[in-house]
């Protein structure tokens, strides 16, 4: 039961998560209303998550934030975990598609390769809070399921997140004469290394680092030239002789 029996509704601001607006009303019965009552249990979960240990995190007070009774959570989410993976899907989606456009008219292989990177960097720099739900939580979280238990990790969503990377890497391989190294392991390595400028600058905080896009491009272009030299210089794939 909703408290005072506002019916919530959502509109996007700026490409970020949808503003909540509510408005006196009859409960939510319509797609377009229970879809916004589920949008506004996510923003007040993200807000939950972003701001506590997970285990201090409750269906109660997400309810309350988003103003309903407990009950209603439980009518869109089985239980935390279940609006916990909701939170991380919509968060990881967004950055998906933001990315994405990005680099969506850039013809040349290497520089759509970069301009990913630095989406990337700007992205997440922008929204760290939802970084740190996503990726800076692990170990101190239980591991987000989807509903048929599959790990998030391996969830549709994180897939398609990987492959953006992965696509951009094969796309620039096949510029080249040849594979500088395994597709697998190249976007593995860019991957981490734009994480780690992402993340170690803000939980390092008090040392002095270089500005974060100046080493997204120190990243992106080191890689680019490395490979770029492997593949036209004869020499044995890049990680083909690593145990």
């Amino acid at each position: 039961m909703r408290k005072q029996s506002p019916v919530i509704e959502a509109a996007a601001s700026d490409g970020d998560a949808p503003v909540v607006r509510r408005t006196a009303g009859k409960r939510a019965r319509s797609p377009e209303e229970k879809a916004a009552v589920r949008q506004a249990l996510i923003t007040a979960g993200r807000r939950a998550f972003a701001g506590q240990e997970y285990s201090k995190v409750s269906l109660r007070g997400i309810a309350a934030a988003a103003g309903y009774t407990p009950a209603v959570v439980y009518h869109y989410f089985a239980d935390r975990q279940a609006l916990f993976m909701a939170v991380r899907e919509e968060d990881l989606e967004r950055a998906i598609e933001q990315i994405s456009a990005a680099t969506r008219d850039e013809a040349d292989p290497a520089m759509r390769l970069r301009k990913l990177l630095l989406a990337m960097l700007r992205h997440w720099r922008a929204h760290f809070d939802q970084y740190e739900i996503l990726f800076s939580g692990v170990g101190r979280q239980p591991t987000p399921r989807t509903s048929e238990g599959t790990p998030f990790g391996r969830s549709e969503v994180a897939i398609r997140s990987y492959q953006q990377y992965e696509n951009a890497v094969r796309d620039f391989f096949d510029s080249l004469p040849r594979y500088p190294m395994p597709l697998k392991l190249a976007t593995d390595s860019i991957v981490v290394a734009i994480h780690g400028a992402v993340a170690v600058p803000v939980h390092l905080e008090t040392m002095k680092w270089s500005a974060g896009e100046k080493v997204a491009k120190v990243i992106a272009d080191s890689f680019i030239a490395a490979w770029s030299a492997a593949a036209r210089g004869g020499e044995a794939q890049i990680g083909s002789t690593l145990p």
